[in-house]
């Protein structure tokens, strides 16, 4: 069984992925806070993670830096899923390791799912 860890605070957001993923042989663990999440990512060995970039107290880039530098959780592929679509904020994601980066909205669910899916199949 594939283990996703959502990192999100926006509960609506971590279940609609939850709910498009089920039946997929996935476990989820969500995270709705930076410290929870790297804490799960680092406990719990996810085969993917999925960011956002804006949480309360930290940002999901220095979230992502903390990941990569990390042994246990550096070879993780991180999605950045986030409604921010500021080109600094994708290349630094992207020069950090981010495996993909997803912006919310920009493109309909069907795809959002199909890029998430080619990283736990």
């Amino acid at each position: 069984m594939k283990k996703i860890l959502i990192i999100e605070d926006d509960r609506m957001m971590s279940r609609i992925l939850q709910n498009h993923l089920a039946g997929n042989e996935i476990k989820f663990l969500l995270a709705s806070e930076a410290n929870e999440g790297i804490q799960k990512a680092e406990a719990d060995n996810p085969d993917l993670i999925i960011l956002d970039v804006a949480l309360a107290g930290q940002s999901g880039i220095d979230i992502l830096k903390k990941i990569k530098k990390m042994p246990l959780t550096a070879s993780i592929p991180v999605i950045i899923f986030t409604a921010m679509d500021e080109n600094d904020i994708i290349a630094e994601a992207k020069a950090l390791g981010a495996a993909d980066y997803i912006i919310k909205g920009a493109i309909p669910l069907e795809q959002i799912l199909k890029r998430i899916k080619k990283f736990i199949e």
